[in-house]
């Protein structure tokens, strides 16, 4: 399935003549049907908590919290955030393997009792600093099917597992679980195989030294498509759904958990930009839009996105280069993207903007971040 936008251009017309470009039109329908559809694609068996990173603003979060939706954070900020909305802290689930004394401090002071580690220092930081709290052990798992790799960062060797989780239960903490990340817009549902029939093995040596762990957390990962066409969602949890049930469902007792973040947010935004010039460059053609790698467009760098450009004029299509507007050279966003003959204040849409877009954007340049507009 590719990314749709979520407004036509006759209403994008109506909006832009009350409001500058560029703006984001969030669909409130779309965030909700991609939660209740990645939770059926699960068999409802699959707690899912929101990956807060992925797209922090406020009218998310309220949106996913009025459905029974949980938060995965990673900051004492995105906690103060969710905790804005009267989120219960069993809703709530605190991932980062590695942490500053003070946000762990922190959080133990705020209620959050459930930590995850990756290696021995950080044991030893939680266990100072949240004296007999509960941990998650997190894992590296092989990324090849993924565009970003999650595991290049944390996450430790499976062999040290046993290790890490004894000297955990030795220094008054409680082993819960263990959890993992394929890596972000994973393509292949065998990578959560591979990754849940470790954490099996780890499960089962660690109950035969007494640990027994009763939480999997398998990350996020989810993959939408973009200018390329991914597996059906439903049709790809069916390689989770059947390794969950092999590995885990009546062999432990055991809760499992997600964090999608990408797969709920990304195509429930569409930009709305306009082109602001337009120019002939060593014979190619400039178009210049009041959006760039500054603003929206930032996915382009930090998370490799690749969007789709839609807009309303046929005919026949040639390579060229779109920019964004700043004064930086850096700032171009395609230097070969194929588009029929546009004019000065054409619009463009652009789907698929909600994941890793706004949430780096900066002001740079005088710039101003485009603004969100929601609808039904």
């Amino acid at each position: 399935m590719l990314a749709k936008p979520n407004i036509s251009f006759k209403k994008a017309k109506l909006l832009s003549k009350g409001m500058e470009t560029p703006f984001l039109v969030l669909s409130k329908k779309k965030i909700e049907e991609n939660y209740t559809r990645l939770s059926l694609a699960l068999e409802n068996k699959v707690s899912l908590f929101y990956a807060v990173k992925a797209n922090p603003i406020s009218e998310v979060i309220e949106i996913i919290k009025n459905i029974g939706g949980g938060f995965e954070v990673s900051s004492a900020d995105e906690l103060r955030l969710v905790m804005n909305f009267n989120v219960p802290l069993n809703k709530i689930f605190y991932s980062t393997p590695v942490k500053k004394r003070s946000e762990i401090s922190y959080f133990y002071k705020e209620g959050i009792n459930l930590f995850v580690f990756d290696n021995d220092t950080e044991i030893e930081k939680i266990a100072q600093c949240a004296p007999k709290s509960q941990v998650m052990l997190r894992i590296q798992t092989k990324n090849k099917n993924s565009l970003i790799d999650l595991s290049l960062k944390f996450g430790a060797e499976p062999k040290e597992a046993l290790y890490l989780l004894e000297k955990a239960r030795n220094m008054g903490l409680y082993p819960r679980g263990i959890c993992f990340h394929v890596g972000s817009q994973c393509l292949s549902p065998e990578s959560y195989k591979e990754a849940i029939k470790l954490c099996h093995s780890i499960f089962e040596a660690a109950a035969e030294r007494g640990i027994h762990l009763d939480l999997l957390n398998i990350g996020g990962g989810f993959p939408i498509g973009y200018r390329k066409k991914v597996p059906d969602i439903t049709t790809f949890c069916k390689t989770i759904n059947e390794a969950l049930k092999y590995y885990f469902y009546g062999r432990f007792d055991v809760d499992v958990v997600a964090e999608p973040g990408r797969f709920i947010c990304a195509d429930a935004f569409t930009l709305v930009t306009r082109v602001i010039g337009k120019s002939i460059r060593n014979n190619k053609i400039w178009y210049y839009i009041d959006d760039g790698l500054y603003g929206s467009f930032s996915g382009r760098i930090y998370d490799k996105g690749d969007y789709l450009i839609l807009t309303e004029k046929d005919g026949y299509k040639v390579p060229s280069v779109l920019a964004g507007p700043t004064c930086d050279s850096f700032d171009v966003i395609y230097e070969d993207y194929e588009l029929p003959d546009l004019k000065i204040d054409d619009l463009i849409l652009v789907p698929g903007m909600g994941a890793y877009t706004i949430v780096s954007a900066s002001n740079f340049n005088g710039f101003k971040r485009a603004k969100v507009v929601v609808i039904d």
